[in-house]
């Protein structure tokens, strides 16, 4: 009996020390908003293949508009309507018909986040000397120092419509 106990101790040890890797600040976004997230919208150049015509940063440290803290909304570049969107309620995807918040292996997420809108054309603009528009989001990361045994693991959920 002596030896079950510390197996099962030893057995337990390992299993909290696996769950300490803490999650990056609002990676998930939790916090309702992109703080933490960096992102960006732009154009690309008239019948060119994807050369950047003009683009607008927002950086992951200064508050909207030049960057994305307390923002839940980045403008399409040179619009109106929202080109990325910070989801909190759960719908269908107008595309896809894919739930908008999902539920993967039992474990509901609460938020995610929409990139892109119906905006594809840059006659919907006011420049139409520019071409199709883009759009991106992104997070920085810092790997913290470990066995090479034991990895760092970042699980991310994504679907496209």
């Amino acid at each position: 009996m002596k030896y079950l106990v510390i197996i099962i101790l030893s057995f337990q040890s390992l299993v909290a020390w696996g769950q300490n890797q803490a999650c990056p600040i609002n990676f998930n976004f939790s916090e309702s908003n992109l703080n933490h997230w960096f992102s960006y919208t732009g154009q690309f150049q008239r019948n060119t293949s994807r050369a950047i015509g003009t683009q607008t940063f927002y950086d992951s440290i200064s508050n909207f508009p030049n960057g994305t803290l307390g923002a839940n909304i980045i403008p399409e570049f040179g619009l109106s309507n929202n080109g990325i969107e910070v989801q909190t309620a759960n719908f269908k995807d107008q595309f896809g018909d894919f739930e908008t918040i999902p539920t993967i292996n039992g474990y509901y997420y609460g938020y995610s986040v929409k990139v892109g809108s119906s905006t594809i054309n840059s006659n919907q603009t006011r420049n139409t000397n520019n071409g199709g528009l883009f759009r991106g989001l992104g997070y920085t990361i810092n790997v913290p120092a470990g066995a090479s045994t034991e990895p760092y693991v970042v699980t991310y959920a994504y679907a496209m419509g």
